[in-house]
C-alpha cells in the first residue's frame, strides 16, 4: 500500500514538473541542424508571442556566429527566419545563440535549448569526369568537381583508389601546372549549369594503373577538409570498371557462317577501343600480284582524321558481269582500285581481274 501512495506522488510530481517547464516559452523547432549541404534559410518557432505581428519593430533573438551573411525576419509572432544571400557552400559552420535579454512579449525568458548549430560539411564531389559507373583506362586521370576547395595534405591522407585485385589502398596524386591545363582543355562542356562555375575543380591520377576488366572506386575518404577546417564526415565513393584488354577483330559478311568471305562487299575491323586515325591506317590489305589495299573510315566519316576511331573497312572492289567487254575492264581498274571482280552467274563462281590479267589478254 505505501509502495502504491509512494507511486502516485513520484507520477503527480513528474507531471508537475512537466506541466510547469512546458508552461515556460522555449523554442521548439530549429532547422538546419547538424550536418546539411545547400543550406540558403534557418528557421526558429518559438512556443509563445515573441513579436506582435506588424510591428516595424525588430526583435533580434539570437547571437550569429556565422562567416557568411544573411537578413533575418519574423514570418508571424512566433516564427522567425534568417535568409543567406546565396546557397551555402560547404566549409561553413554558424551558431545561433539565443541572447540573455530575450523576453517573449508577455514578458517571460525563453528556456530550454539555448544555442543551435549546423554545419554544411567538409568538400564533397559533385560531379566527376568520367561519370560514376562508366569505363576507364587502365591510367585514367579523374576530374572532380567538389563544393568547396579542400586542404591539399588532407586529400593526400584520406583519398585513395581501391582496385580489385589489389589489397591495399592506392594513393593519389594531384595534377597540377600545364599537365592540369591540358587535361582540363580537354574537357568540353565542363559547366552545365551556371552554378557549377562556382565549383571548385581538382585533377586526380592514381599512383598505380589498373588490370583490365577490373573494378575500380576511387575513394573521397573521411577527415578531407575545407579551407575552414571542416571535414567530410563518411567515405563517398565513385565506382568504375577497367576496359578490357585491346583487341581487334576482323568481319565480313558470308552466305553462311562456314563460307569465306563475299569477295565483292567491305571487310571491317573493329577495334575494342578508339584507336587514333594516324595508327588505324596503317592497317593494309595484301592481294594478289603483290597489290596493298589501305583503308577507309566506314559511314559518313571519311574525311575524319584527327579524332579516334573504332573501325575500319577495306573498299570493296568494282563488281561487274563475266560478259564486260575487256576494255571497260581496263578502264576500271586504276590505283585506288587495283583489281575489278568479276562475277559469273551461271557457276556462281567469282574471279579476280588485275592489270596484269587485262594485259595478257589484250596483248
Amino acid at each position: 500500500m505505501r509502495k502504491r501512495i509512494f507511486g502516485l506522488i513520484f507520477v503527480f510530481f513528474i507531471g508537475f514538473l512537466n506541466s510547469s517547464f512546458a508552461s515556460e516559452p522555449t523554442v521548439e523547432f530549429f532547422s538546419p541542424k547538424g550536418e546539411v549541404k545547400g543550406v540558403r534559410q534557418v528557421t526558429a518557432r518559438f512556443t509563445e508571442q515573441m513579436a506582435p505581428f506588424g510591428d516595424p519593430r525588430l526583435v533580434e533573438p539570437f547571437q550569429i556566429s556565422c562567416p557568411e551573411t544573411g537578413r533575418q525576419r519574423w514570418a508571424d509572432g512566433k516564427n522567425w527566419v534568417y535568409d543567406f544571400e546565396h546557397d551555402l557552400p560547404a566549409g561553413v559552420v554558424c551558431e545561433f545563440t539565443l541572447k540573455p535579454d530575450v523576453r517573449t512579449l508577455s514578458g517571460a525568458k525563453v528556456v530550454g535549448t539555448q544555442k543551435f548549430a549546423f554545419s554544411t560539411g567538409g568538400p564533397a564531389v559533385r560531379r566527376s569526369n568520367p561519370y560514376e559507373g562508366s569505363s576507364v583506362v587502365e591510367d585514367q586521370i579523374f576530374i572532380l568537381w567538389l563544393d568547396a576547395e579542400p586542404k591539399e595534405s588532407t586529400i593526400l591522407d584520406n583519398a585513395y583508389c581501391a582496385v580489385d585485385g589489389i589489397s591495399e589502398r592506392v594513393g593519389i596524386r594531384i595534377i597540377t601546372g600545364d599537365d592540369r591545363k591540358q587535361v582540363l582543355s580537354a574537357v568540353s562542356g565542363r559547366h552545365w549549369r551556371e552554378e557549377e562555375k562556382k565549383l571548385s575543380e581538382l585533377v586526380v591520377q592514381c599512383k598505380q594503373t589498373f588490370p583490365n576488366s577490373s573494378r575500380v572506386t576511387l575513394v573521397w575518404g573521411k577527415g578531407i577538409q575545407s579551407l575552414s577546417n571542416v571535414p567530410t564526415s563518411q567515405d563517398q565513393k565513385l565506382p568504375y570498371r577497367t576496359r578490357p584488354p585491346f583487341a581487334a577483330t576482323f568481319s565480313c559478311q558470308r552466305e553462311n557462317p562456314d563460307s569465306d568471305c563475299i569477295p565483292f562487299l567491305p571487310l571491317q575491323i573493329n577495334f575494342s577501343a578508339p584507336v587514333p586515325w594516324e595508327y588505324a591506317s596503317r592497317i593494309t590489305l595484301s592481294g594478289p600480284g603483290s597489290t596493298v589495299h589501305r583503308p577507309q573510315l566506314p559511314g559518313e566519316n571519311r574525311e575524319v582524321k584527327n579524332e579516334p576511331v573504332e573501325a575500319i573497312m577495306q573498299p570493296a572492289f568494282p563488281f561487274v558481269d563475266i560478259s564486260t567487254p575487256v576494255d571497260l575492264l581496263s578502264t576500271m581498274i586504276t590505283e585506288k582500285n587495283p583489281a575489278v571482280l568479276v562475277r559469273d552467274f551461271k557457276t556462281q563462281k567469282t574471279f579476280i581481274i588485275t592489270r596484269s590479267d587485262v594485259i595478257r589478254v589484250m596483248w
